[in-house]
């Protein structure tokens, strides 16, 4: 179940990258940029966007991108998630309880992360965050924790 996941988040991947290539010019994809907004939504995106049009004159870059996907990634043992549970399901395809990094709802089984299957498949990967590497949502694309408090 959770292979089948990552493939289809890789397809998917690579079709909305694909999609921005013109046919006639198709060549092999050389990246893939994953961003993540942490705590980032519709409302603040639109939010910023307009206070950008009013006060400079443009748009929000991000929402010209021509790629783009919105995610329910709501924890296993809550309605509510935190950054771990969210991002080890955007990173890892499986839900799990708020507070885990990159490990099943139990807690017992590490999770293979998308960057993780890029790396193993002979793929460069970098992560690049505007926090420390240590944080929940940069950490479940390498890690594997029962509690996002254990840096």
């Amino acid at each position: 179940m959770k292979m089948r996941f990552l493939r289809c988040l890789l397809a998917i991947i690579a079709v909305t990258v694909l999609a921005a290539v013109h046919a006639a010019e198709a060549k092999p994809v050389k990246y893939v940029f994953l961003f993540i907004g942490d705590g980032m939504s519709i409302p603040q995106r639109m939010m910023t966007d307009e206070f950008l049009n009013r006060t400079e004159k443009r748009g929000l870059l991000i929402n010209r991108f021509p790629g783009q996907a919105i995610t329910t990634t709501m924890a296993a043992d809550s309605f509510i998630t935190d950054s771990a549970a969210s991002g080890t399901a955007i990173a890892c395809g499986e839900k799990t309880n708020n507070g885990r990094i990159g490990m099943d709802a139990t807690g017992k089984r590490k999770l293979q992360s998308v960057a993780e299957a890029a790396r193993d498949s002979g793929r460069k990967v970098g992560i690049v965050t505007s926090v420390t590497l240590n944080h929940a949502t940069p950490a479940d694309f390498y890690g594997n924790n029962a509690s996002r408090g254990n840096y």
